[in-house]
């Protein structure tokens, strides 16, 4: 073997192997820069796609709160429609609010879960001298029971116009509102509130067209009863012969029950 040649032989190998060493760092790095692409291609999928999530869920969120603010606002402006005139067995207006004889505001609303009897009152009305005393004992009887008595005075010819809210705040009696109502009221040792009603329009949603036209109302608001005080109109039936419908139907609404009888002619 020519040893000369040894040495070159050697170089020459080692810049085979130095070559092809590099050539594949070389494929090794071109391999790792399209891996490393394309994991920097899959996160920006993935990142695009969480996104078009959370987007989407945004939109959803905005729409579903959008629905319910415009569902809540329709609620708002949605009144309750109650069927006129009050017939028994369906419900009163809460929202009905009047008056008293000094100024004093009585919403029906807020007597809710008790029994209410309103009963229509007149001071000229004859069938009232003998209604009024016998209201009076309902009211004693049933005030630890928690039965609301309430009249309602209509009669324009009695109460006058509507006055101004601050006419109640005048010192002396005589200047203040329904001056004859209220000395009516207190000869007839009435203690009970008496509301005043201009136009009549509670007595036209109750239909009510008589003195005394007499009403009880349950704990739900439900009209219960709607007719005559009882079948006594000028006092002169005993005991016996006296059916005192409206406090059967107290007794029978304060049970839980329906009146057994729950609508009667009234008398006035």
């Amino acid at each position: 073997m020519n040893t000369r040649w040894f040495p070159f032989a050697l170089l020459c190998l080692g810049l085979g192997l130095s070559a092809q060493d590099s050539k594949t760092v070389q494929e090794n790095r071109a391999d790792q820069r399209e891996s490393d692409q394309k994991t920097v291609d899959r996160e920006a999928v993935v990142q695009e796609r969480v996104q078009e999530s959370r987007a989407e869920t945004m939109q959803e969120t905005g729409a579903k709160k959008k629905a319910e603010a415009q569902k809540a606002d329709k609620a708002k402006g949605k009144k309750k429609v109650y069927k006129l005139p009050f017939t028994v067995g369906n419900e009163v207006d809460p929202g009905i609010e009047l008056r008293d004889l000094d100024g004093k505001k009585h919403k029906l609303g807020d007597l809710r879960g008790k029994v209410v009897f309103i009963h229509f009152y007149s001071i000229r009305c004859p069938y009232e001298k003998v209604a009024v005393p016998k209201v009076n004992r309902i009211s004693a009887d049933y005030a630890k029971k928690g039965v609301i008595v309430l009249g309602i005075a209509a009669n324009v010819n009695e109460i006058g116009r509507q006055p101004d809210a601050k006419a109640f705040e005048a010192k002396k009696s005589k200047d203040r509102p329904y001056r004859r109502v209220r000395s009516k009221a207190r000869a007839e040792e009435i203690h009970h509130p008496i509301l005043v009603d201009h136009e009549s329009l509670i007595a036209n949603k109750f239909r009510a067209r008589t003195t005394p036209h007499c009403f009880v109302i349950d704990k739900a608001g439900i009209l219960r009863y709607d007719g005559a005080l009882d079948n006594d109109a000028r006092g002169r039936k005993s005991d016996e012969e006296r059916q005192d419908y409206v406090r059967l139907a107290i007794e029978a609404t304060l049970a839980g029950k329906k009146p057994a009888v729950d609508k009667t002619r009234p008398y006035g």
